[in-house]
C-alpha cells in the first residue's frame, strides 16, 4: 500500500496560491510513478482535479487493484448508481443546475455539453462493487459506487425527471479491483 504522506507531497495545488495547479503533464507523471495502472482521462477528471477528496474519501480501496474499462452504460445501468451523496442531494444538486441555467443566472458548461450531446462530455468513473473485497465493501453503494462524477450525474437524472431529451447510452470508466 501506497504511502499516503509521500503520495501527499504530489498534490497537484500550488501551496502558495490554491487557485493554481502545476500542469498536468507534470502532475500525471509523477501519480503514474505510484499508479501506473490508471488511465490518463481518469488522473485528469479525478486525482488532478480533487485530489484532496481522491485521498481523503478513497485511499482505503487500494488503488494499484484497480482495472480501468472504458465502456458505455444503458440508462438502466446509470440508475444502479449511487454516490456518497444522499439521494436527496443528488436530486437537488440537479435540479438546481437545471433552474439556474433555465433563468440564465449563470452559463454551465456541463449543461450546456449534455443539453446539446445528450450526454456527457467526459466518461464518469464508477466502481463495480462487486468486484471489491468484503472489508473494503462496507461503505459502497452496490452495485455500482460513483467515484467521480457527481455533477454530470446529478445534472443527467434531473435532465430525465424533467423529461428532457438524453442519449439511451453513456461514457464510463467502469473500475474493478483485482483479486490478489
Amino acid at each position: 500500500m501506497i504511502d499516503l504522506n509521500e503520495f501527499s507531497a504530489i498534490n497537484p495545488k500550488d501551496p502558495y496560491n490554491p487557485y493554481e495547479k502545476k500542469p498536468f503533464e507534470d502532475f500525471a507523471f509523477s501519480f503514474k510513478q505510484y499508479l501506473p495502472n490508471f488511465p490518463d482521462n481518469v488522473i485528469e477528471q479525478w486525482p488532478y482535479r480533487h485530489f484532496d477528496d481522491f485521498c481523503r474519501h478513497y485511499w482505503y480501496l487500494d488503488f494499484e487493484t484497480f482495472e480501468f474499462r472504458h465502456t458505455k452504460f444503458s440508462l438502466d445501468d446509470i440508475f444502479n448508481i449511487k454516490t456518497r451523496m444522499t439521494d436527496k442531494d443528488v436530486k437537488d444538486w440537479g435540479n438546481n443546475y437545471l433552474n439556474r441555467h433555465k433563468n440564465h443566472l449563470e452559463t454551465y458548461r456541463v449543461f450546456d455539453y449534455m443539453s446539446r450531446n445528450k450526454s456527457w462530455e467526459q466518461p464518469i468513473i464508477v466502481l463495480d462493487t462487486k468486484t471489491c473485497p468484503n472489508d473494503k465493501r462496507e461503505a459502497l453503494h452496490c452495485p455500482f459506487h460513483l467515484l467521480e462524477g457527481h455533477m454530470r450525474l446529478s445534472v443527467l437524472l434531473a435532465k430525465i425527471r424533467n423529461n428532457e431529451p438524453v442519449s439511451c447510452y453513456h461514457d464510463v470508466w467502469l473500475v474493478r479491483m483485482e483479486r490478489a
